[in-house]
């Protein structure tokens, strides 16, 4: 159906312009044999006939003097539908691998993840290579440079804020080839019986829990719970958020 209507579109286009020079040639045949015509007379003339009349003097004249006459004006018509290339859709990149830093554990393996891609490569690498890889969000990967491998001396720097660059030290090699331990399972030997109730009540209960929230489903002292809560959260089987005692909330991992 499109083929069809460009083919018939086509053959209009060229019928109009056939027309229109027909029109100019019939113009400057009867303007040559009747020189003292006036225009009044041209026109009355010229219009029973079916002549164009969207034909301009400036075309006759172009005819009279021998020139060519200047091409018609076309009116841009927009493409047919069929012959509009679709609009490539834009894949949204992936996210970055979502990273754990609240944990002891979850810390260094971060750690160890960016000095293990920075000793793959004799590159400098911005913050935004090595987080595609390593994962992590802007604010985690820049707090963890800025307070825990770039002043250990594991990685050194270049450039300024917003286009810093990092390229791993010697230190840092020696650093990435070492393994990180897994977090280990429950032991009598290293939990304390408290710390394995109010780990059991974490894990009972997903959602992230203040303190307080400990101690009254736990019971225990405040001191008793904070050092269990520490034990859980170094050995990684909790994490916690906030920067303040009292805003620090705690889960299972």
């Amino acid at each position: 159906m499109a083929a069809a209507t460009k083919t018939i579109n086509a053959f209009e286009n060229q019928l109009n312009t056939a027309l229109r020079q027909a029109s100019i040639s019939a113009a400057v045949a009867v303007i040559h044999g009747n020189p003292e015509m006036t225009l009044e007379d041209f026109y009355s003339v010229m219009r029973p006939q079916g002549v164009t009349t969207s034909i301009t003097l400036g075309e006759i004249h172009g005819a009279l003097s021998g020139c060519s006459p200047p091409a018609p004006h076309r009116t841009m018509t927009a493409p047919e539908p069929d012959a509009v290339a679709p609009a490539a859709k834009r894949e949204k990149p992936p996210s970055p691998p979502e990273v754990n830093c609240l944990s002891k554990v979850g810390m260094e393996t971060y750690i160890a993840s960016i000095l293990q891609h920075l000793a793959s490569s004799d590159l400098w690498l911005g913050g935004s290579e090595v987080r595609e890889y390593c994962g992590g969000t802007k604010g985690q990967f820049n707090i963890v440079m800025r307070k825990h491998i770039v002043p250990r001396g594991l990685v050194k720097t270049k450039g300024k804020f917003g286009g810093m660059r990092y390229a791993i030290t010697a230190k840092g090699i020696r650093r990435a080839n070492t393994t990180i331990p897994e977090p280990t399972p429950d032991s009598p030997q290293k939990t304390s019986e408290y710390a394995k109730t109010i780990l059991k009540f974490l894990r009972q209960n997903p959602q992230w829990h203040s303190g307080d929230d400990v101690s009254n489903a736990c019971a225990g002292t405040i001191a008793s719970r904070r050092e269990a809560l520490k034990t859980l959260v170094n050995r990684g089987l909790a994490e916690r958020n906030g920067m303040y005692t009292t805003l620090m909330r705690y889960r299972a991992v």
